[in-house]
């Protein structure tokens, strides 16, 4: 598991998780539609944060159907 700083670490507000991961607002709220986002955790009316074990549940979800994607993808290139 790569190091991180005790910044990565912390709860990212739904702007700093996107930006992390390199994807708009638009398509998070997709995700949350769609119930592939990270959990959120809701502080207030307004505070929307993602844990850090969300952030990793979430990930961890995803490696999975990825490696899962590309097991299919072999098996559809064995049957041609």
């Amino acid at each position: 598991m790569p190091v991180t700083s005790p910044l990565e670490r912390r709860p990212k507000t739904i702007s700093e998780f996107c930006a992390y991961y390199g994807f708009s607002r638009p398509t998070f709220y997709g995700m949350v539609r769609n119930q592939k986002a990270p959990k959120i955790l809701q502080i207030g009316e307004r505070g929307r944060l993602i844990t850090p074990a969300a952030e990793d549940e979430w990930l961890k979800a995803h490696t999975y159907e990825a490696h899962m994607i590309c097991q299919i993808s072999d098996l559809d290139s064995e049957k041609s």
